[in-house]
């Protein structure tokens, strides 16, 4: 599934495209000059999305994303265990939510704990006992910075509280290259996941 921010540089390409093959005599452009302003895109998805080594503004960008990911975990989380939303709806959410962890990577554990739970049983559970509240988010911030732990694998944390809780939690989030079908053409992406809660 394409972010949200992907679908939106998606789009504002395929605007730019448009808008560079307007001319202001209504004359058309020729087949090398969209070749040219394709290729062009090519280049800018390839230097911010599938590069070797993200540069340092890249990786703030995908640290802005993290938080936003947080912060939809827990609007999703509201929903799942929300009995006034319709059951098929609830489970929507569950799927949401998923899709936002490295599901390899999914556990919630509790600090001083030996517990530990998947992110499935966590999202089960809330949808059956339906606690319905709100999460708010609040107090997000870095905790540690994106580092790279491999060609293909950077590691940060974010520090965080929850309205109604005095603890801060932390989320491990992971920035990961994966493989995306645009077309008929398979590349290989970073993409921010959450990997888990302690």
């Amino acid at each position: 599934m394409l972010s949200r921010n992907m679908v939106l540089w998606v789009l504002a390409g395929f605007v730019g495209v448009l808008g560079s093959c307007a001319t202001t005599n209504q004359d058309e452009v020729s087949g090398w000059e969209l070749a040219v302003a394709e290729s062009n895109e090519d280049d800018q998805f390839d230097e911010q999305f599938s590069t070797t080594n993200p540069s340092e503004q890249n990786l703030s960008a995908f640290e802005s994303r993290a938080i936003q990911k947080l912060e939809d975990f827990y609007e999703l989380l509201g929903i799942v265990g929300d009995p006034s939303y319709d059951s098929a709806f609830r489970r929507q959410a569950v799927s949401l939510a998923l899709d936002l962890f490295n599901r390899e990577e999914a556990i919630l554990s509790k600090e001083g704990k030996n517990t530990m739970t998947t992110l499935t049983q966590y999202l089960e559970g809330v949808f059956k006992t339906r606690p319905a509240f709100k999460y708010g988010v609040k107090n997000i911030s870095l905790s540690s910075p994106f580092s790279q732990e491999s060609e293909d694998r950077y590691q940060a944390e974010l520090s965080y509280h929850l309205d109604q809780e005095k603890d801060t939690l932390k989320m491990n989030v992971v920035l990961v290259k994966k493989p995306k079908l645009f077309g008929q053409e398979k590349r290989y992406v970073w993409e921010v996941l959450l990997a888990g809660i302690k």
